[in-house]
C-alpha cells in the first residue's frame, strides 16, 4: 500500500514519502538490538525505491553509507531484505546511481 501511495505522488503524498525515507533510513542505523526496526526499514525503503525512485534517490547516498551494517546482520532475513532494497535501486535507475555515487 505504502508502494502504490508513492507512485500516486501528487504533493501532499510527496511530502509523506520523504518523511518515509527519512524513517526507514534513521531506522537502518538503529542498534543491533531493535533487528525489527532494521527489518522494518528495509522493507519500506524497497518499496519506495520501486514506486518513487526520483524521490529515493535524493537520499542514495545516505542509504548507502547506513546499508552496510545492515548488510552484515546477524540475523538472515534482515541480511536478505537489505539485499532486496539495494538490488530495488540498481534495478529502478542504474544510471542515476551511478551519477549520485560519482558526485
Amino acid at each position: 500500500a505504502l508502494g502504490h501511495l508513492a507512485h500516486a505522488s501528487v504533493v501532499p503524498n510527496t511530502d509523506y514519502v520523504e518523511f518515509e525515507v527519512n524513517r526507514g533510513l534513521e531506522w537502518l542505523h538503529a542498534e543491533p538490538n531493535y533487528s525489527y526496526r532494521r527489518l522494518a526499514a528495509c522493507l519500506v525503503l524497497r518499496e519506495l525505491a520501486i514506486n518513487a525512485p526520483t524521490l529515493f534517490f535524493v537520499k542514495s547516498r545516505e542509504f548507502f553509507g547506513r546499508i552496510w551494517p545492515v548488510l552484515r546482520d546477524s540475523k538472515l532475513p534482515i541480511r536478505e531484505a537489505a539485499v532486496e532494497v539495494t538490488v530495488a535501486i540498481g534495478t529502478a535507475g542504474p544510471a542515476r546511481l551511478v551519477l549520485t555515487l560519482n558526485h
